[in-house]
């Protein structure tokens, strides 16, 4: 009896010993990126000797009938031509995703299956998709007042460049001309083709502040009464 129990525990450790030889490893769990642009997650797992990889996969975590879930990026319509495996059967488990979309923020998961195992991390990958909001402030404002311009995200992004009309903004802080008026919208820089929505700034004339009116408005109506 007691030779019986001892073999039990040996093949119990042995078997214990064998299934923590793997590991998954990510670079950065908590990425968070600029919507219509692209992100790496960086990866490396590790098996048992003797183990041959087989097949990977990436998964995203979802709720299936109330129910949380792995489903594999190759099942999902929305990631068709988005993502690409940039890592091996060896031990490199990158990722690479294009285009995202606010709605690819979730959590992600790497699985591999060997000529023993099929394993899938227990750790995951947050991924953080963020747009970008365009702040004029104040959106009226006078000839001369001063003028801030702000570009909000809920990432940590890299310097952000402004633009008027199509044309480069100097600085985000100004005192306002006349000839300020007009559509201002922000970008990261390095991604101008995915700039935010756009703020306008109405600069009025110093003499007309009574009446609402702009300074073109008040131009305008000067030529009208010339006539």
């Amino acid at each position: 009896m007691e030779k019986m129990i001892t073999v039990l525990v040996l093949l119990i450790m042995a078997e214990g010993t064998l299934s923590s030889g793997w590991s998954v490893t990510f670079e950065n769990k908590v990425p968070c990126a600029l919507k219509g642009s692209s992100v790496e997650f960086r990866c490396s797992y590790t098996y048992t000797d003797g183990e041959t990889v087989r097949e990977t996969a990436w998964q995203r975590g979802t709720f299936k009938n109330g129910i949380w879930t792995r489903v594999k990026l190759s099942d999902f319509p929305s990631y068709e031509n988005r993502f690409k495996y940039i890592g091996d059967l060896q031990h490199n488990c990158s990722l690479a995703i294009h285009d995202l979309q606010e709605n690819d923020t979730g959590y992600y998961y790497f699985w591999f299956d060997t000529n023993k195992y099929g394993r899938s991390s227990k750790a995951s990958v947050y991924l953080s998709v963020t747009g970008l909001s365009a702040r004029v402030y104040p959106e009226r404002v006078r000839a001369g007042d001063s003028v801030t311009l702000e570009c909000r995200t809920s990432c940590q992004l890299p310097g952000t460049v402004w633009f008027k009309d199509g044309n480069p903004v100097a600085k985000p802080q100004f005192q306002a001309q006349t000839e300020d008026s007009g559509n201002y919208l922000c970008a990261v820089e390095g991604h101008e083709s995915e700039p935010s929505d756009p703020v306008v700034l109405d600069v009025q004339c110093k003499y007309c502040m009574m009446t609402l009116m702009t300074c073109s408005e008040f131009h305008r109506l000067q030529r009208y009464l010339k006539h």
